[in-house]
């Protein structure tokens, strides 16, 4: 699956590909996402959308146009960078979203942004430009933000990267 020209497209086993919906053509970016055998995406101008492998639909309850999305521990975190906040769902109940259920990284009202956002050895990392958060825990009761060791962050999502033992992004002085 992928977006071009303002549309969703899927590529079948034999390479066929058709158009299955839409996503606004001002959005910079485009973002994917896999969890319970349907994609999500979002794009930060429009409703976050999912496609079950036959039929497209809006993701209920999720909360206004998130600009990235991730699957940790069994929840949909939603990632809205201009707000710098992260929302999530309910435990394996994607389309439940609690009005209690976000938190700000760094602040509400930082000016700087959310850009980038990983998981790695089972703990949720939100970057900013000049700085990298930890979340750690399962639920709100125990969910716990911290910011990491380092002043700098990650220049955007595309630019960062994790494998079973390491982490990698590009701050702004564009040194990996």
């Amino acid at each position: 699956i992928f977006a071009f020209e303002g549309n969703i497209h899927a590529v079948d086993n034999l390479g066929a590909t058709t158009s299955i919906g839409t996503h606004d053509s001002g959005a910079t970016a485009v973002r994917f996402e896999n969890v319970d055998d349907k994609t999500i995406w979002v794009d930060g101008q429009s409703a976050a959308q999912w496609y079950d492998g036959a039929v497209v639909t809006n993701i209920n309850n999720v909360p206004g146009t998130p600009d990235g999305v991730i699957v940790h521990q069994n929840r949909l975190f939603f990632i809205y960078s201009k707000e710098n906040k992260v929302a999530w769902s309910g435990l394996y109940s994607f389309e439940s979203y609690r009005n209690v259920d976000f938190f700000y990284v760094p602040s509400p009202k930082s000016s700087d942004h959310i850009t980038a956002y990983r998981v790695f050895q089972d703990n949720l990392y939100v970057m900013t430009h000049e700085t990298k958060h930890i979340v750690l825990g399962t639920s709100l009761s125990n969910f716990t933000r911290r910011e990491a060791v380092g002043t700098k962050g990650a220049v955007c999502q595309e630019a960062t990267a994790v494998d079973r033992n390491y982490r990698s992004f590009m701050p702004d002085d564009k040194h990996i």
